[in-house]
């Protein structure tokens, strides 16, 4: 059976190893996206509260 905590174990050694600029890219996609989801959710709870 798989242990999940090796399994976290392996993926950060992965995440260790990978250079800085791969790191960096990764860590700008996420925070974009969760900009953008999160203007998402305030134009949807605008366009709900102007219907009310």
């Amino acid at each position: 059976m798989l242990n999940p905590k090796k399994i976290e174990q392996v993926i950060q050694q992965i995440q260790d190893s990978l250079p800085q600029g791969i790191k960096e890219l990764g860590q700008d996609a996420e925070a974009k996206l969760k900009t953008n989801i999160t203007s998402t959710i305030i134009k949807i709870r605008f366009s709900d509260s102007r219907r009310i």
